[in-house]
């Protein structure tokens, strides 16, 4: 690498901590409009910022360590050391001869001088979040509640099997309820440690700015894990009690109106970055006009929203509403991967799986959709057991405070009048 071409790199990496901090401070200037807009806004900041780490750590190592610039550190030194102003001329002249013919060859960065500020868009601004937190709204604890259960039926089997919601509510009370020879057994540790990994991933991606609350974590004992998680749950406390309420609701609401409510917030989210992003009138470049096709509606796209406006192709593409999912146990075809994925548990994909003769949803038919493959994992999963062919006075039922019992017990407290 010629001296120039050292030069350029030098300046083109400066060039780049410049804009990014300039798209920070444009970004800072907007005030969300929705949560979803918030949550987006914040991941292209955190993402700008590793940018300018990223490149001062490499600015610094080309100045301490780059064996270019001290050359050019040494060899500025001794032209410049004379005061004739024809020497430095000369010098100059030099130089931008070299600049010219770098810019003329195939390695110049092809860069104009003044670019356009880049903006916070959820068509570039990727978040891995699970179809359960709905954008950060909610907390996506499934994987915990199971290896819960798990381990508390593995202690006491006569134990009630807690739901979702009543797990989730052991957060904000610390799991009281917990036998003290299972809190203190190497597994129940284990799987606290992985519960506030959990929490503590679900915060950063709905808060991703917010790393103080790392630092304050890392001053507890890496062996008080419990100390640990109930850190972590009170960070997300409020996004805990939102997931419990949403829980309680889930079971009388029907797959379109989930869908309707996915619906109404990704609209209310893509009325807030149009508004926020409105450009003043005035002729605009090609790279404007891109833009501007981007976060505008396509008239031609077929998806809609619940109250009938037609959502922009970038949207459609990001939620992968374009995708389609077919289950040939439910003999219906889910559009979106995340209507896809909470099918599974749904209600109708539960009654079609009864009808088949499977007669409790396990989270080992999560993924299953032909009835050639429930059947048969159904079959490997009754010779596992070891117990042979299903007996139908095993099913549980569910109350509504979450309660399990067995058909016989439920049928019996129902005639006794016990039960509604």
């Amino acid at each position: 690498m010629t001296n120039t071409s050292v030069l350029e790199y030098v300046r083109s990496l400066h060039a780049d901590i410049e804009r990014a901090e300039k798209e920070i401070e444009q970004e800072l200037l907007i005030t969300p409009r929705h949560p979803r807009q918030s949550v987006i806004q914040q991941h292209f900041i955190s993402q700008r910022v590793r940018e300018i780490q990223e490149t001062s750590k490499t600015l610094l190592d080309l100045y301490e360590n780059g064996e270019e610039i001290s050359g050019l550190k040494a060899e500025s030194g001794s032209k410049l050391s004379g005061s004739k102003l024809t020497g430095v001329l000369k010098i100059f002249e030099e130089r931008l001869s070299k600049a010219r013919e770098y810019h003329k060859s195939a390695d110049a960065r092809d860069r104009p001088l003044e670019e356009a500020v880049e903006r916070a868009n959820p068509k570039k601004v990727r978040v891995a979040f699970s179809g359960e937190e709905a954008f950060g709204k909610y907390v996506d604890l499934l994987e915990s509640y199971r290896e819960f259960v798990d381990l508390l039926l593995s202690a006491d089997s006569t134990i009630v099997r807690p739901t979702y919601a009543k797990y989730l509510e052991g957060y904000l009370n610390k799991h009281a309820h917990v036998p003290a020879p299972l809190r203190q057994s190497e597994a129940y540790q284990a799987y606290l440690q992985r519960a506030a990994e959990s929490l503590s991933a679900s915060h950063l991606r709905a808060y991703p700015l917010d790393t103080g609350t790392l630092a304050q974590a890392a001053n507890i004992p890496p062996s008080d894990r419990e100390g640990c998680l109930s850190y972590w749950a009170g960070i997300c406390r409020e996004r805990i009690r939102a997931t419990i309420e949403r829980q309680e609701k889930k079971p009388g609401m029907r797959t379109e109106e989930l869908e309707a409510e996915e619906s109404r917030e990704v609209a209310a989210m893509l009325d807030a970055f149009e508004k926020s992003h409105q450009q003043p009138s005035g002729p605009k470049t090609a790279e404007g006009q891109e833009e501007a096709v981007a976060v505008h509606l396509q008239p031609n796209t077929q998806e809609m929203t619940w109250d009938g406006k037609p959502l922009p192709k970038w949207l459609i593409n990001l939620h992968g509403l374009n995708k389609k999912f077919p289950c040939e146990i439910c003999n219906r075809t889910y559009k979106g991967p995340h209507v896809y994925e909470e099918h599974f548990q749904g209600p109708v994909h539960t009654h079609f799986l009864a009808k088949l003769g499977i007669p409790q949803n396990t989270k080992h038919f999560n993924g299953v959709s032909t009835k050639k493959e429930a059947l048969a994992l159904w079959e490997r999963m009754k010779k596992d057991s070891g117990k042979g062919i299903w007996r139908r006075e095993a099913e549980e039922f569910e109350d509504d405070d979450g309660q399990f019992f067995t058909q016989g017990m439920y049928q019996e407290m129902k005639r006794q009048g016990i039960l509604p």
